[in-house]
């Protein structure tokens, strides 16, 4: 069973978001895990209200990356949105940047390669290509 850890920042919209996420992983067959444990996928629903905000968004990246390495890691929300050019650059570790529109897909593009979870690396690069 693939691991899944969400975190998120901001208003009550992403909390909203995030639960919708969450809902769906599960009734895929993920489990759930704290943020600091290792996981399978780390999922960012991230804000950009303020600068604290945007850092906030970075400190995830970078735990998320700490926690599990091999992990896949996908960055949502405002500040992502705001910063998607920037954040590629500057930590090439996430593998998929979503602004708020595409957000709703992640359960879809991280279940869509088979069962068992194991092309979705390939996956997510070719649905990042579109």
């Amino acid at each position: 069973m693939p691991k899944v850890a969400l975190a998120t920042l901001g208003c009550k919209v992403n909390q909203y978001e995030t639960q919708f996420l969450r809902e769906h992983l599960i009734q895929a067959g993920f489990r759930e895990v704290p943020f600091k444990e290792k996981a399978d996928f780390y999922i960012i629903n991230t804000c950009s209200v303020t600068e604290r905000a945007d850092h906030k968004s970075e400190e995830l990246i970078k735990a998320a990356k700490k926690n599990g390495s091999n992990a896949h890691l996908i960055v949502t929300g405002c500040y992502a949105e705001a910063e998607k050019d920037n954040l590629r650059k500057r930590f090439p570790q996430i593998d998929l940047v979503l602004g708020n529109e595409e957000k709703l897909k992640i359960p879809r593009i991280i279940t869509g390669p088979n069962e068992n979870h194991k092309d979705t690396k390939s996956f997510i690069q070719t649905f990042h290509a579109h």
